[in-house]
């Protein structure tokens, strides 16, 4: 299928973004996303508002992912009804060329999910909406057998590995559709890769989830598993940065820098002395002196001091989690 995208972009570009709604929504089928993801997802991709109403619930997102109260729904909207649901798009002004396919494709997602939807699944979806009442979340954790009370943990990997739990589903994160598990304090899972959040109690399971999908996106080929709680306080407050003042200077400093000086800024700043990290990188001592001098320079602040390492790992920090691809 991208083999046949490349293929028409040049010669029919509506015929191609048609073609990317398809693949997409067969995406998010074969990752088994429920009702309020592929709601979200749909949103997402139409940058307008979408809902879905089906026999129990109705959903609503906005473009920017966030849970939309009910109200009195546009008369005007674009919509299409099937057995199981109705799907909508409420786009102001004229309807988008692919508004027609993406309602097609996501009547078709929200039947095959509701179909293969189970209770867990539906619960543990609830429980980690930070959008639901504090209600709401309770009486999902009761439908899991879970007390708000009790001790647990968040952990997310590809979603090919949904399957391998009882207390599992499906989510739409910044890192893509990702498998998400509860798991009780002390009981462990043997996947990779995967980011692990921090032990909370139940009722403050959404903050574990955000901890550990920020983890996923630190994982690699070389450090397939990253625990959340080793990075502390950082892990939060890379995450604040990210949220409200991404472009902050120590962030830029570090984003300007090529790869051979990233490295060699790393091993000035991981090694107990200049001396150390030169014969480390195979360099000169003289020369990593100068080039030390230059990241002062460059950075704005010394990157060996004891201040400046710490500005130095919250910005790289910030700089990796912004640079993730979804996967």
């Amino acid at each position: 299928m991208q083999e046949l995208i490349g293929r028409l972009a040049p010669l029919d570009p509506t015929a191609t973004e048609t073609l990317r709604v398809v693949t997409y929504f067969d995406a998010l089928m074969s990752a088994g996303l429920g009702v309020d993801a592929l709601t979200r997802a749909a949103a997402s991709m139409t940058n307008t508002v979408v809902g879905v109403r089906t026999e129990r619930k109705l959903s609503r997102f906005g473009p920017d992912g966030q849970r939309l109260q009910d109200s009195v729904l546009p008369a005007d909207r674009t919509a299409m009804s099937t057995p199981d649901a109705e799907v909508w798009i409420e786009r102001s002004g004229s309807a988008h060329a692919n508004d027609a396919m993406v309602l097609e494709r996501l009547s078709f997602a929200v039947s095959f999910a509701l179909r293969k939807e189970s209770p867990s699944r539906a619960a543990l979806d609830t429980a980690l909406d930070s959008s639901r009442s504090d209600a709401e979340r309770a009486s999902a954790l009761d439908r899991l057998g879970v007390s708000p009370a009790a001790m647990v943990r968040i952990v997310v990997a590809p979603a090919s590995c949904v399957r391998s739990h009882r207390r599992a589903t499906t989510g739409l994160t910044p890192s893509g559709v990702l498998a998400v598990f509860l798991l009780h304090a002390g009981e462990s899972l043997e996947v990779t890769p995967r980011g692990v959040g921090p032990i909370t109690s139940a009722d403050d399971l959404v903050r574990s989830f955000r901890a550990a999908e920020l983890a996923f996106r630190l994982t690699s080929d070389d450090v397939p598993v990253v625990d959340a709680d080793d990075y502390g306080l950082l892990l939060p407050a890379a995450d604040e940065l990210l949220r409200t003042w991404r472009g902050h200077p120590d962030v830029q400093a570090l984003a300007r820098l090529d790869d051979r000086n990233r490295r060699i800024l790393t091993q000035l700043i991981q090694c107990p002395s200049i001396r150390a990290a030169a014969a480390a990188l195979n360099m000169h001592h003289s020369t990593l002196q100068a080039r030390h001098d230059w990241f002062t320079d460059e950075l704005g602040y010394d990157p060996r001091s004891h201040r400046g390492r710490a500005r130095y790992e919250l910005a790289d920090l910030t700089l990796r989690l912004a640079l993730t691809r979804p996967r």
